[in-house]
């Protein structure tokens, strides 16, 4: 079950990473997939070579579906009943965590190329286009002094002695955080899901039958 691990090009903290094992044709075996790490821990696997985890993958379905009677039983017992109620059924649990982290046939092929996961508003911003400032801005933005910013937003944003923030106006919520605190918009999710907030799951505008 092979993975595409991105060679590194900056000790990125939020991806996970890929621990390369011995060399195989084409690739190698994975040693051990780790969680996002600090910054210093980052640093510490660029130094070893290890890859950054792309969540991309390429297997057979055959193979694919023995490894998952394997080690996730219950997703292949759920996608026996119908389609609805599979995904009902299912456990929440990603491929990595299920699958990837506990099969014994798991190999890595690095790969060199222009990728970015785009996960978070980090990321986004450091593939936008800037101004003067280093500003990304989506929309109308004024400012007296700051820099490095991102502002997407569909009326007019200004601020005053504010620097290196992400600033998301959209129609049901405002965000506004240290661009590299953004990956951490889960937590907000997570706390409205405990409090029921239906707009977690709906859009402003609903269209029903």
């Amino acid at each position: 079950m092979v993975t595409f691990g991105i060679i590194p090009t900056t000790p990125h903290t939020g991806y996970g990473y890929i621990h390369q094992g011995e060399a195989i044709t084409g690739g190698y075996t994975v040693e051990a997939f780790v969680e996002k790490p600090d910054y210093d821990t980052a640093k510490k696997y660029l130094k070893e070579g290890y890859l950054w985890n792309s969540g991309m993958f390429c297997f057979s379905v055959k193979l694919f579906e023995e490894e998952s009677r394997k080690w996730v039983p219950k997703i292949v017992e759920a996608f026996s009943h119908s389609i609805k109620e599979a995904y009902e059924l299912t456990p929440k649990i990603s491929i990595d965590y299920g699958l990837m982290e506990k099969t014994d046939v798991a190999a890595v092929v690095p790969l060199s190329s222009s990728w970015n996961d785009i996960g978070n508003y980090d990321a986004l911003y450091s593939i936008s286009e800037k101004d003067t400032n280093e500003n990304v801005v989506q929309g109308e933005y004024i400012t007296t002094d700051g820099k490095n910013n991102l502002i997407i937003s569909d009326k007019l944003v200004a601020t005053i002695g504010l620097s290196n923030l992400a600033i998301i106006d959209t129609p049901d919520v405002l965000l506004i955080c240290p661009k590299d605190q953004a990956q951490k918009v889960g937590q907000i999710t997570a706390s409205l899901s405990e409090q029921n907030d239906e707009r977690v799951v709906l859009h402003t505008t609903v269209h029903r039958p």
